[in-house]
Order: C-alpha cells, then sequence, then structure tokens
C-alpha cells in the first residue's frame, strides 16, 4: 500500500511562513490543479488564490500549450509567466512575450514524419498555440475536446514553415 505524504494545496495554501520566505509556487495542470474531466476543482482555485493574496507569485508549468491553460488562468486569476509544452516554451500570458523557446529541429522533424507515415500513425506538430496534422481521427478530436484547442488540417506537414515547439 503506498501512502501519499505530498502535502494538499490546501495545507499549502495555510502554511504560516516568515515575511519573504516563499517567492514562488509552481503548479502542474493535468492531475494536480486540474481533476479528471480537466476542470478546475473549487478547492484547487481557493488554494490558488489563498497562495496569491500571500504575494506568493504562482506559476503554471504544464505539458499543454498556451491556449489550452488560458481559460483556466482566469478562472484561477493567475496572470503572468507560463512554462508551456513542458518546458519548451516559456511566455507571458498578458503581454506575449516569449522568455525561452526551444523548438523541435527541422531535421529531427523530418525523420519523425518518415517514421509516422511508414507506421501509419498520425503526428500532432504543436506550433506554440497551433496544432497541425494531416487527418483528423477520434484521439486527435478527443484530444483537441479535452484540451479546448483546435486542430489545423494541411495536406503535407513537410511543407509547413520553421520548426515546431513540440510534436505528439
Amino acid at each position: 500500500m503506498t501512502i501519499d505524504t505530498r502535502p494538499q494545496l490546501s495545507e499549502i495554501a495555510k502554511l504560516k511562513r516568515a515575511p519573504g520566505s516563499f517567492k514562488l509556487a509552481a503548479f502542474d495542470m493535468d492531475g494536480t490543479l486540474l481533476n479528471a474531466k480537466h476542470q478546475l476543482s473549487h478547492r484547487s482555485v481557493t488554494a490558488v488564490k489563498t497562495i496569491a493574496e500571500q504575494g506568493i507569485i504562482v506559476l503554471v508549468a504544464t505539458g499543454r500549450m498556451m491556449s489550452a491553460v488560458r481559460e483556466h488562468l482566469d478562472i484561477l486569476g493567475t496572470k503572468g509567466i507560463v512554462v508551456s509544452h513542458n518546458g519548451a516554451l516559456v511566455k507571458d500570458s498578458e503581454t506575449g512575450q516569449i522568455y525561452h523557446h526551444e523548438t523541435v529541429p527541422r531535421p529531427l522533424v523530418m525523420q519523425l514524419i518518415d517514421w509516422a507515415e511508414e507506421a501509419e500513425i498520425i503526428l500532432h506538430l504543436n506550433f506554440d498555440d497551433n496544432i497541425c496534422l494531416t487527418e483528423l481521427n477520434p484521439y486527435s478530436n478527443q484530444f483537441a475536446r479535452d484540451l479546448g484547442v483546435e486542430l489545423q488540417v494541411t495536406d503535407s506537414l513537410r511543407d509547413l514553415p520553421g520548426e515546431p515547439t513540440s510534436v505528439l
């Protein structure tokens, strides 16, 4: 039997601290702030707002793209820097300023496209807030619904300009 000894959000929000001892609290979205239905619970919202009221900066770090967290940020009342795409993109949610952006190198993308075509697998190339793919399928559609994002169907992933932020 495994016992979860991690503190709950409500416990963190109630921590008594010496002035200036905590400056930032970072949270993942899926499985941490969001429940299995990809929704914020009242408990999570209350805890995050309590932390922010104490003057602690709240940062969201997620595998999602920015467009898939904006609605949640509005509910949380959190603005500012978001670490998205599993750390590949660090961007200010209000100003759009990019602080860090790692992309997938084009030669690797071409290898992945070759492999996916051979294996008959549909790739998603994610360019900041855009998801590009060559054909829709039930899994892609469910992914888009769960995250609240739009899919862009293109004739060829090889012809897209630039390098994607992430590949799924």
